[in-house]
């Protein structure tokens, strides 16, 4: 099922009357990650952010994108998520973020944690663990923020400890503390390589407080989430789970204390097996792998490392992306994320007819190949298929090659970064760009 819409529209933006008569798609100049513009007769919306520090929030505005529609984000993962959360952090106008439900419910997880702080470490770990000095037990955080800053905290100290792979470091002596206090002292501790049994750091505090009074308590959790992302997120092939559970503890973390900052509205998706291709209610956009879903009803008063350990893994698995579809009355856009279509059943495939944009899967790696087997179109030279930056390292899946429209952010000829633009007119979409020989 598509959504048609008028080909024209008045959209009242700063002060002055802008006519909108195309549907313009950008894939954004991000270095890190995927970030794609939409714009339309019903919005602007923006589908992942690309990484940290990518300037989104300058980027966004220069293009004319100064209120969103929506910022949807379909995988958790720092070079999805960092732009999203610096547009939070930079306040820009947003009306919803669409988010991955796992991502509310880790943070509430970690509030409900039941202090089995040994049987955490041994998950996290893939096995035996450094136990927790003697004496130590779960925190217990005084009242000063509210919930979600609470769940925050308990998620980045979970992180911590599942990168370092022991309580060491991670929770002060003092049994109630706030928010802030408690991001502060992490942040301390990751800027001691190794810290002496002595405990060199409540000097180092003293030292960094003062710099760090004027932040926000959200501000501190980012930057300690940064922190901890920098220092035990990152993995390679056959790692064991530990950094993909940082991640997505350190991410959950983030956003649980952006949220507070935001006066957007929250909406969350679950991920299904199954074909769910409902329209998003008062959005020309449907999930096609997910359900919008309330993500916080029934869950345990207290729970134990397994089920934080089995939430954060299925959020951070790999072919797990939401996928999301755009569709006008002519065209549409395919938002494929990381996703391997599993969702789909056996032997069918997603068609696309009418002039279609597509995302490549994975940036149009070789890891994807099977996916472009299962997107077939009733006329192919009508539609386009778009990638983002794929470091060198990476190959390029030889099914994208042989699409007959492709565009590549990172320019192969001249190995240059370049924006990519389609716009949809007169029936159908155009690029001034020369085609890229990927």
């Amino acid at each position: 099922m598509w959504f048609s819409v008028s080909a024209s529209c008045l959209i009242i933006n700063g002060g002055y009357v802008q006519i909108v008569t195309d549907t313009e798609f950008r894939v954004l100049p991000v270095r890190k990650g995927d970030a794609y513009l939409l714009k339309s007769a019903r919005g602007c919306y923006l589908v992942d952010g690309g990484g940290f520090g990518c300037d989104l929030p300058d980027l966004l505005q220069e293009r004319g994108a100064r209120r969103l529609r929506a910022a949807i984000c379909t995988q958790v993962s720092p070079s999805a998520m960092g732009g999203l959360l610096e547009t939070m952090r930079a306040g820009l106008p947003v009306a919803e973020y669409w988010l991955p439900e796992g991502l509310t419910v880790l943070p509430e997880l970690a509030l409900r944690f039941n202090g089995d702080l040994s049987g955490w470490l041994a998950l996290a770990a893939g096995g035996a663990a450094e136990p927790p000095p003697s004496g130590t037990s779960w925190p217990l955080f005084a009242l000063e923020r509210g919930r979600r800053m609470l769940g925050a905290a308990g998620a980045l100290a979970l992180a911590m400890a599942a990168g370092q792979g022991t309580w060491r470091g991670v929770l002060p002596d003092a049994s109630a503390l706030g928010p802030g206090r408690f991001f502060l002292h992490l942040i301390t501790r990751l800027m001691v390589d190794s810290p002496p049994p002595s405990d060199g750091a409540p000097l180092l505090t003293e030292m960094i407080g003062p710099l760090l009074t004027g932040m926000r308590v959200a501000d501190l959790c980012l930057l300690c989430g940064r922190m901890i992302l920098e220092r035990f997120g990152r993995s390679s092939d056959g790692q064991r789970v530990g950094p993909a559970v940082v991640r997505a503890l350190a991410l959950g973390a983030m956003t649980a204390a952006l949220a507070d900052l935001t006066g957007a509205r929250l909406r969350h998706f679950r991920p299904v097996d199954r074909l769910a291709d409902h329209l998003v209610p008062r959005h020309p956009l449907m999930c096609l792998n997910g359900v919008e879903s309330r993500p916080l009803p029934g869950l345990g008063h207290t729970v134990r490392p397994e089920t934080i350990l089995r939430q954060a893994a299925e959020l951070a698995a790999p072919g797990r992306g939401l996928v999301f579809r755009y569709g006008e009355a002519d065209c549409g856009v395919l938002f494929l994320s990381n996703s391997h279509l599993r969702f789909l059943p056996p032997g069918e495939t997603l068609r696309l007819d009418r002039p279609t944009v597509v995302t490549a899967p994975g940036r149009g790696s070789c890891r994807q190949e099977q996916v472009y087997e299962r997107v077939l179109s009733d006329s192919p030279e009508v539609d386009f298929w778009v990638r983002g930056r794929l470091p060198r390292a990476r190959k390029v899946s030889p099914a994208f090659r042989r699409k007959v429209n492709v565009r590549c952010l990172h320019n192969c000829r001249l190995n240059t970064l370049r924006e990519i633009l389609l716009l949809f007119r007169g029936g159908g979409w155009t690029s001034e760009d020369a085609p890229c020989s990927a």
